[in-house]
């Protein structure tokens, strides 16, 4: 009995609530109403093309020394049809396959063209015709025109109308277009979709003249489908546009996938399939915008599959796409983690499972060996840092699980620090000394920096638990780690970050309450409590140690905040309506000796990531869908960062002389969070910026003008 069926898939088709795809020389079938797949009948090599035809019919073909065409009733599950193709002395590479009005058209591709068709009423075939004057063909689809259906080919830069007659085909136009790699029709409105390597669309009538094209928004256009009046189009992107077809007028998007993007599409009524460059194919409801079912795959041929010697409900694979994958079940479905390991064109060859040491080695074609944590490799590496002199490399896990790698010695783990940690949001690690022998680097007085002699001893920083940050003193003997746990900083409520004071004698750590506490770093005394707005994100903290920015939520006008009913962090880490919206867009800086703020961006992005330059001049900030905005800060700030850098340089104790500590009597009124704007889409539109900011649009040293409601750029 076939349990479940895990892996890409390179052909399938679509009918009403019913998905069916190739695994393999096997057909599956989906009903999307209650996520279960069956498979349908198997074929001896591998199924090119299938085809849903006639009122309960399926068809599918294999290529191999003879295709091999099945038909089948999907309600039934009976064979009504099962043949060979009829012999050529050609060998076939390419099989495409259409119902048109009870004929099945089968297009075998050789050197050059033979069409096959037959009537699946009768189940005989109807003729054979060879057209041996094309180029070869790489798409095939049809118009219902009148009073002739016409076949169309897409061949290599060129596309060749035929009409379909009783039992022949004649050519009836040829349109010649450079780079043609996708081919489409609306057989509603008899109109012909080009796509050309430029990512450039071409709407054609039937007669093959041009009548509307369109540009991609952002990326050149991969794929597209359409469905009555609509056009569906993917991006390189990873999103699919929709447009009303006649006029091209945009109607919406849709996020596809972050990493990935559509290389086929099909539509049948409210299902939307679509495949992804990595063979996942993905059925989504349009309506509700919800995917109804994933089938993840390796790309290319399996090289090995192992069970867990342990775990009875995981299995491992790799494959020649360089993928190694994760698979895990959830009741009788499995459902698979890919990680792409190694540079383009690695070919994992095998793998093998140390669960004494909980170690994964795989092996690739180059003959190199990876080793992964067994515990942890079906978890993203979320933050690594090196030691203060670079001999070892501290990397923490999605999960909390952190360990020290010895770069010395082909980055073979030599301590672990944290184990896997339950209920966290936020993972980091930080590598520093705080008494250290130091090398003097450059002559120039405001270019001197130091570095540590060796790795001896340092210390790390830690996520501990859900509230706790711990402090461990790593020391090197007899060319053994190990660790002494010295300090633990306990906040209120859940860490969302910590970040290293540059002078290495503080700690700053982030609470989703709205307070950043500052504890000093050898007596884990509390030093300061400065309120910034709940749930705030991407703690980061300047070259110079004077200034921290965070990543928050869009905030309630100060003039709206008594006819607002202010609700609890409680309350707010419980709503799921909230907690689903909370991406941040703004930046606030703050002033680390005093916690006032000194600066704030307002309706960026959404953001994951921030950066102080080494200058103090600019913000890096990074957002969820590619984009990166690059700030340059107010002059009074980059004075005085400046001015402190230049310091420290010159004395790498500089921030010993200046104590940081805020009384607790000093903390601000607490900002509240727009309730109404986090339920809604959140903007990723332009932002009205800051007078003390400009943002940098393009490499050069163009800027936009602060403040302007225009598009207007000048040179800076």
């Amino acid at each position: 009995m076939i349990i479940d069926f895990l892996g890409g898939t390179n052909s399938f088709d679509v009918k009403n609530d019913l998905v069916a795809f190739e695994q393999g020389n096997s057909l599956l079938l989906l009903d999307t109403t209650n996520n279960s797949k069956v498979q349908m009948h198997g074929h001896v090599n591998q199924i090119m093309a299938i085809c849903f035809c006639g009122q309960n019919l399926i068809a599918s073909v294999s290529m191999g020394f003879k295709n091999h065409l099945q038909i089948s009733e999907f309600d039934s599950f009976n064979r009504t049809f099962d043949d060979y193709l009829p012999d050529t002395d050609k060998k076939t590479v390419n099989i495409f396959m259409e119902n048109i009005n009870n004929q099945l058209i089968l297009i075998e591709v050789n050197t050059g063209h033979r069409i096959l068709v037959y009537d699946i009423q009768q189940y005989k075939l109807v003729f054979i015709t060879d057209l041996d004057n094309l180029n070869p063909c790489n798409g095939f689809s049809y118009l219902l025109t009148k009073p002739k259906t016409k076949l169309c080919f897409m061949c290599n830069g060129q596309v060749t109308l035929w009409n379909l007659v009783s039992n022949s085909v004649q050519i009836t136009n040829r349109i010649t277009l450079k780079n043609i790699k996708h081919m489409d029709t609306n057989k509603s409105l008899n109109l012909i979709i080009l796509i050309l390597v430029t990512g450039d669309l071409y709407i054609l009538n039937s007669e093959g003249d041009l009548i509307s094209q369109l540009k991609a928004p952002d990326q050149e256009f991969a794929a597209s489908t359409s469905f009555e009046q609509y056009l569906y189009l993917s991006t390189r992107s990873g999103k699919i546009f929709i447009y009303e077809i006649s006029t091209l007028k945009f109607v919406t998007e849709i996020h596809a996938n972050d990493t990935c993007y559509c290389v086929q599409l099909k539509h049948s009524n409210q299902i939307l399939v679509f495949s992804l460059n990595d063979s996942t194919l993905v059925t989504m409801d349009i309506n509700k915008r919800i995917i109804l079912n994933q089938q993840n795959g390796h790309g290319g041929r399996i090289n090995q599959v192992s069970w867990d010697p342990v775990q009875s409900n995981q299995f491992y694979s790799c494959s020649n796409d360089g993928s190694f994958g994760v698979s895990n079940s959830r009741g009788d479905k499995f459902s698979m983690s890919k990680y792409y390991i190694g540079q383009f064109q690695t070919k994992i060859k095998c793998c093998v499972i140390d669960n004494y040491r909980d170690d994964i080695y795989l092996g690739d074609n180059k003959g190199q060996l990876f080793v992964f944590s067994l515990n942890n490799v079906q978890f993203r590496i979320k933050e690594m840092q090196f030691s203060p002199a670079y001999q070892y490399l501290g990397v923490a896990f999605k999960n909390g699980f952190t360990i020290i790698l010895d770069c010395e010695n082909q980055l073979k783990p030599v301590l672990k620090l944290e184990d896997k940690l339950e209920n966290i949001s936020y993972v980091g690690i930080k590598l520093f000394q705080l008494e250290f022998d130091i090398v003097k680097v450059n002559t120039q007085a405001y270019s001197t920096s130091y570095i540590p002699r060796n790795d001896k001893s340092f210390n790390s920083l830690t996520i501990y638990n859900h509230n706790s940050v711990r402090r461990h003193q790593i020391d090197k003997a007899n060319s053994q780690l190990s660790a002494l746990a010295l300090s633990i900083y306990t906040i209120e409520g859940t860490i969302f970050g910590f970040d290293l004071h540059p002078s290495k004698d503080y700690i700053l750590i982030l609470s989703n309450y709205g307070f950043v506490y500052i504890y000093k770093i050898q007596s884990s005394e509390k030093r300061a409590k400065i309120t910034v707005p709940p749930f705030s994100r991407h703690l980061k903290i300047d070259k110079s140690g004077l200034y921290f920015a965070i990543a928050h939520l869009p905030l309630v006008n100060a003039s709206d905040k008594q006819f607002i009913e202010i609700p609890s962090v409680e309350y707010l880490t419980k709503n799921a309506k909230v907690n689903k919206k909370m991406l941040p867009t703004n930046i606030r800086i703050y002033e680390c000796g005093t916690g006032q703020v000194a600066e704030q961006i307002n309706r960026i992005f959404s953001i994951v990531s921030l950066d102080f330059s080494n200058d103090g001049q600019y913000l890096l900030v990074g957002g969820k869908k590619g984009k990166i905005s690059l700030w340059g800060l107010s002059q009074d700030l980059v004075q005085s960062a400046e001015d402190v850098i230049k310091d420290m340089k010159l004395n790498p104790f500089f921030w010993r002389d200046f104590q940081i500590y805020i009384d607790d009597e000093e903390i601000q009124e607490q900002d509240i969070l727009d309730l109404d704007l986090l339920a809604k889409k959140l903007p990723n539109k332009p932002i009205v910026q800051s007078q003390k900011y400009q943002q940098i649009v393009n490499p050069h040293t163009i800027l936009q003008t602060p403040g302007s409601a225009s598009s207007r750029y000048e040179l800076y």
